[in-house]
């Protein structure tokens, strides 16, 4: 079953990212086939995706430092059809293909249960930084005592609230956290086709 991708191609002294049309045998190697649900645009990722970092250590190559979503097949038994999982670092979209396609096959040693109280969006949105990778991860991860209940408080130049003329702190729905966060992409939210340029 072919997905869809970014992936970035050698152009030269320079970098082109794609949408592609891939299938499963193209990916990189693992024993874990994820279907991405959602992935953050990182400054790495800009870099990478732009050429104006060495990040990719191989070409063609997803972008994408890290992704969440649910195992679609798995040879590890750690994980099952359906578990909600996360992915961030261990060479994800630098040498091993990463988070921005709709699907990802990474080894299971890699893979991080998504934590209790949490979202899938939510990993994303608060990023590679606060969900710990395999090698750090502590098995009591909580999530920041500001995500919920909502609606959160928080403060930035940026939010819609200040743009109306409030000068109170904003407090505004999940939906707005990309004000704070900084932007965070849904991977694909519509079809696109595959001779789509990035």
């Amino acid at each position: 079953m072919s997905f869809l991708a970014c992936r970035v191609f050698e152009a030269g002294e320079s970098v082109a990212p794609r949408l592609v049309r891939m299938e499963p045998s193209e990916l990189s190697l693992g024993n874990v086939v994820l279907r991405v649900h959602w992935s953050g645009i990182n400054y790495k990722d800009a870099l990478a995706v732009t050429g104006r970092g060495k990040i990719l250590k191989r070409f063609p190559l997803n972008a994408g430092i890290d992704a969440a979503g649910s195992v679609e097949s798995s040879d590890d038994p750690r994980f099952r059809e359906g578990d909600a999982v996360v992915v961030n670092g261990m060479g994800l979209g630098e040498s091993h293909d990463g988070g921005f396609a709709e699907r990802l096959r990474v080894p299971g040693d890699w893979i991080v249960p998504l934590p209790k109280g949490l979202t899938l969006r939510e990993s994303m949105i608060l990023g590679s930084g606060t969900i710990q990778s395999p090698g750090t991860r502590r098995s009591s991860a909580k999530p920041p005592s500001w995500l919920s209940p909502r609606p959160m408080p928080f403060t930035t130049t940026a939010s819609p609230a200040r743009k109306r003329g409030s000068s109170d702190d904003a407090t505004l729905p999940a939906a707005s956290m990309p004000a704070l966060s900084g932007k965070r992409l849904r991977i694909f939210p519509r079809p696109v086709t595959a001779s789509a340029s990035l």
